[in-house]
């Protein structure tokens, strides 16, 4: 689908290519899904690009990072949580399961085709210390690699119609985007490539 749009916009006579450009994007999010489905996924995407085509179309993971670790500059938070889930179905069947750093980061940063262009709903900044956290084990663990957060995604105009308005997921995106930038800025672990890094910022609103 992706590499359809992307001819497409391109084809002539009507070129929109140089107003226009397309990445593909999937939410993901570790308490939705099993992390082996999930690298599946990632790994097919970008392993087909590497099978037919020469210039690989990113793909964005503008998902959230449930139950990691972070620590909030006043020093609280949970230096040691990880993904971990549990459901419990209609009929009594429990499934649990859990994910790693390592599993995160590469759905959007380690895989080739994966970028971070991440969910940051929150406006106590937990969601903003999940992904600097996320970054010092990046750095810490894979040579000193940073990774590139590409922006946030926050849900403020969808929270106006909904029951979320006013609610700690009413983050505005303008927030949303400086609260990372912040967190991010803020550690010689996770500094960024001011012309590269943390380019967007995008929002969450009801359809027409």
């Amino acid at each position: 689908m992706a590499i359809n749009v992307r001819s497409w916009i391109s084809s002539p006579p009507d070129s929109y290519a140089s107003r226009e450009f397309v990445i593909a994007a999937n939410d993901i999010e570790p308490g939705y899904n099993y992390s082996t489905t999930t690298k599946a996924w990632v790994n097919n995407y970008t392993n087909y690009f590497g099978s037919v085509m020469t210039t690989t179309i990113r793909m964005y993971n503008y998902g959230s990072c449930d139950g990691c670790a972070y620590v909030l500059p006043d020093g609280t938070g949970c230096p040691s949580c990880y993904p971990s889930f549990t459901q419990v179905f209609s009929g009594g069947t429990q499934v649990s399961w859990s994910w790693t750093n390592t599993d995160v980061r590469y759905t959007l940063w380690g895989a080739p085709a994966a970028w971070p262009f991440v969910e940051n709903y929150l406006t106590n900044t937990v969601q903003a210390y999940q992904w600097h956290q996320l970054g010092v084990f990046s750095y810490d663990n894979f040579g000193g690699n940073r990774i590139r957060y590409q922006g946030t995604l926050t849900q403020h105009q969808f929270c106006q119609h909904a029951a979320c308005g006013g609610t700690v997921t009413d983050n505005p995106p303008g927030d949303g985007w400086t609260q990372l930038w912040a967190a991010l800025e803020g550690d010689p672990k996770t500094q960024l490539d001011g012309s590269a890094d943390m380019l967007y910022s995008s929002d969450v609103k009801v359809g027409p």
